[in-house]
């Protein structure tokens, strides 16, 4: 909401930062364009309003393929959240940097409570060292790995877990 809500101010500076660019830059040209003929003239307005129809159109295009990213993002985040089975992102630090609802309602927590913690919180004493082997191997291979672990809810409940784990790299080509 804050970033809709600075736009006009925003728009205003970067429009004053553009006019005193433009300033710079067309000064040295304001004696050249006193000696442009009418035709040469009707010649520069005619480009001009090229470039704007072309401006408009690239800007819509823009806006088109925002409104289609946003629905994109929208069916992502639908899908993730709303997917019949746990799904948690989780760093190279094993900490919790996502988590979906069956993973709220099978971890017994609220996902705001899960995310920035270590997700070996979970997983019971007896299986932590399997954990940081699968988790390790992991990390060296990239290669997927799949295993049960015991996991502890926060009120003590005990259950066993199909854990499946893949590695993914960001745009940096972080894991």
């Amino acid at each position: 909401m804050d970033d809709m809500d600075d736009r006009p101010d925003q728009t205003s500076r970067l429009r004053r930062q553009y006019e005193e660019s433009a300033r710079e830059e067309t000064a040295p040209q304001l004696k050249e364009l006193e000696d442009l003929s009418c035709e040469e003239a009707r010649q520069m307005l005619h480009e001009l309003r090229v470039h704007q129809i072309e401006l408009e159109t690239r800007n819509e295009e823009l806006r088109q393929s925002r409104k289609e990213l946003e629905a994109a993002r929208k069916r992502y985040f639908d899908l993730y959240d709303l997917a019949p089975v746990s799904y948690i992102s989780i760093d190279e630090q094993g900490i919790i940097r996502e988590a979906n609802l069956a993973t709220e309602t099978l971890l017994g927590e609220p996902r705001g409570a899960l995310i920035s913690q270590p997700f070996s919180r979970y997983v019971h004493e007896q299986d932590r060292d399997s954990y940081r082997l699968h988790c390790g191997q992991l990390m060296e291979t990239g290669e997927r790995q799949a295993y049960d672990l015991l996991i502890e809810q926060k009120d003590g409940t005990e259950f066993w877990a199909r854990v499946t784990d893949t590695s993914v790299k960001d745009d940096d080509g972080a894991v």
